[in-house]
């Protein structure tokens, strides 16, 4: 799977696998099914999601250059998310958007060295502070919600960066 459009980077599809099996999961139990009468499509979705590439492939987001790193940031979240990287940076308050926004917002604070101001004209923000306000709505969803801290942790693993590094400096 090609991750970058305009790039030649390639990450792993299996890369997603916790991502997708959580999603399928929540399907499951949003549906209410009963467990013996899960419909086929949904089976052959989750076999197929456990027999793709079942080894996880990391980059190391250090090797590249800020704009990439934008890139990358972008693709994944919005991969983790299944929206466009266009759904995210409309000006629609949908909570999925939101928090994607806000997490994209945050990564790229934390790992170039872009100023606030550069990453909110980058995203479509009216002033530096929604910069500084979306590391503050990450760092408290972390805190309050193990199932976004448990995706947090996938993709800083997928980013091949130390959680406890990203945590302290939100």
């Amino acid at each position: 799977m090609n991750v970058m459009k305009n790039t030649s980077l390639n990450i792993n599809r299996g890369a997603y696998y916790n991502f997708e099996t959580h999603r399928l999961i929540k399907k499951l139990i949003s549906q209410k099914l009963n467990v013996l009468n899960i419909p086929d499509e949904i089976i052959l979705e989750i076999k197929e999601i456990l027999t793709i590439n079942k080894e996880i492939k990391t980059i190391n987001i250090d090797d590249y250059c800020d704009d990439d790193k934008i890139k990358i940031i972008e693709q994944i979240i919005s991969d983790c998310e299944k929206t466009s990287i266009t759904n995210i940076y409309t000006k629609k308050r949908k909570g999925e958007y939101v928090l994607s926004r806000h997490l994209i917002s945050a990564l790229i604070a934390i790992l170039t060295k872009l100023s606030y101001y550069k990453i909110a004209k980058h995203i479509g923000y009216k002033s530096h502070c929604s910069i500084v306000n979306a590391k503050l709505k990450v760092k408290n969803y972390i805190d309050t919600d193990k199932t976004y801290k448990q995706d947090f942790i996938n993709i800083c693993n997928l980013l091949n960066i130390d959680f406890d590094y990203v945590y302290n400096r939100l």
